[in-house]
């Protein structure tokens, strides 16, 4: 049995090694789509320019959902250098790459996604960004309702 090949038709797909089954690749069509996660915490995943990454979905401000927020390109000049999700209580952007925000030292976690090629997306269990420097919060993973 390959590693993502499902055991029957009601089991989600077996995920590779280190990484959790997210859903498949239709289920994440809105640009922002909160997700469960194995670990007790929630992620988004977004879907920016028909390229998928996953997030920790809680601002290390004050624990806002970060799902309810929109994403924006970080640019210069014109040139598009990459993508960032904004949170919507007090407008902080963080880069999808690298979890570092735009406005101030915070970083957020960010997390590898694969897709296969029968489109199942799988999301790494650990944060890609470990060497990111800069406080991270996120509040035992719940979202904060202030």
């Amino acid at each position: 049995m390959s590693s993502t090949a499902a055991s029957s038709p009601n089991q989600p797909p077996t995920p590779p090694s280190g990484y959790f089954y997210a859903g498949p690749k239709s289920s994440f069509t809105n640009e922002i789509t909160p997700i469960e996660t194995p670990l007790s915490k929630r992620f988004s995943i977004v879907n920016r320019r028909n390229k998928l990454s996953a997030v920790i979905n809680i601002c290390p401000h004050q624990g806002a959902p970060l799902h309810t927020g929109s994403c924006v390109d970080i640019e210069d000049f014109g040139i598009v250098w990459g993508s960032a999700i904004v949170c919507t209580r007090h407008g902080w952007n963080f880069d999808l790459e690298t979890g570092a925000c735009g406005s101030t030292r915070f970083v957020i976690d960010v997390f590898d996604v694969k897709v296969d090629a029968l489109e199942n997306v799988f999301v790494s269990l650990e944060p890609k960004n470990k060497d990111t420097q800069g406080p991270r919060r996120d509040f035992g993973g719940k979202e904060s309702e202030i």
